[in-house]
């Protein structure tokens, strides 16, 4: 029983130790601070919150499934339209034009035809598709980056592709 309580107090004390290092920090760095009566705990969670948020970039950088998501969500700060008091429903609509989701495009498990624009039936559908060649949507003279902002500024214009979508 004693020799499993040494094993696992010298697992723990491994694990710990490799812990503090990933995020630049010694077992001896640490408990001089705790003994100096400094709270290395806040220090601790915030190189975490760095090292996931830099693991959370990688990710997106070599994402394969939508390029256009690494301009999309940029800092990684929860984007404005997240924040203001909208409808839930309009949230969504945003984030799903955001990444991509509302393009027909990026369903590549559905046949050609299927992920032809729902308004002028015209390859490919997606929002660049939307804003210069669609036939339905002439008039609508708008940025791509104005609609997708992290504002939600674009919000009336989603909602007319989807009810023009949905006719």
């Amino acid at each position: 029983m004693w020799e499993e309580i040494r094993v696992n107090y010298k697992k723990t004390a491994e694990e710990r130790r490799e812990f503090y290092e990933v995020r630049g920090l010694t077992a001896e760095e640490v408990e001089r601070k705790r003994i100096e009566g400094a709270e290395p705990r806040k220090e601790i969670l915030n190189l975490d919150e760095e090292l996931q948020r830099k693991e959370q970039r990688k990710k997106i950088a070599e994402s394969r499934y939508n390029p256009k998501y690494g301009e999309i969500i940029g800092g990684l700060k929860l984007p404005e339209y997240l924040i203001r008091g909208r409808k839930n429903e309009d949230r969504k609509t945003i984030a799903r034009f955001r990444v991509g989701n509302e393009e027909g495009e990026n369903c590549y498990w559905k046949e050609e035809e299927e992920r032809r624009c729902g308004l002028c039936r015209e390859f490919p559908e997606t929002i660049e598709h939307w804003l210069k060649d669609c036939e339905e949507l002439r008039e609508v003279e708008k940025d791509r980056n104005e609609l997708l902002n992290e504002t939600g500024d674009g919000l009336e214009w989603m909602k007319m592709i989807l009810e023009k979508k949905r006719k």
